[in-house]
């Protein structure tokens, strides 16, 4: 996941490596989710790694919206029309 944040960053087009990224999320929870029903992972840390998870995903989530809407505008520019 820090990899694919680290791309996101230093990319010029970011939407589709963050898109990577909260793919990478939701496997996570997957994971989390998977250990704690096989008894890995008490409940309580399941819910803190819920927490956590829940928190990343809606900072992504801002970082895509805010990343699509700039990319949206740099196109409409190239494409001779201004938003």
């Amino acid at each position: 996941m820090l990899l694919l944040a680290i791309r996101a960053e230093k990319k010029y087009y970011k939407t589709n490596t963050l898109q990577d990224l909260d793919i990478e999320i939701a496997f996570l929870r997957k994971e989390v989710e998977l250990s704690y029903k096989l008894g890995f992972l008490p409940e309580r840390k399941r819910n803190v790694m819920f927490d956590y998870l829940s928190e990343i995903g809606r900072m992504l989530g801002g970082w895509i919206k805010s990343c699509s809407q700039r990319e949206r505008k740099r196109e409409a520019y190239h494409n001779g029309s201004r938003l």
